[in-house]
């Protein structure tokens, strides 16, 4: 599993053009875990995705009300 510390980007300049790197001050760490600790981080990320799919499925509204919505 893939794990990441990502930190904000500069906004894009007026060229569209972006310096290459993180910004002064911040730096960005990859971690690859496997075996057991990479197993414990597969099902804490698949738990906590269910736990907020759940969450936004409660939240969903109707796109196209019918009659029978109320």
């Amino acid at each position: 599993m893939l794990g990441a510390a990502l930190a904000p980007c500069d906004p894009p300049r007026r060229s569209g053009a972006r310096a290459g790197g993180p910004p002064p001050g911040w730096s960005v760490e990859i971690v690859l875990l496997g075996g057991e600790e990479g197993r414990r981080l597969d099902a804490l990320q698949a738990a906590a995705i269910k736990e907020v799919l759940g969450w936004l499925h409660t939240q969903r509204q109707p796109t196209n009300p019918t009659p029978a919505d109320g």
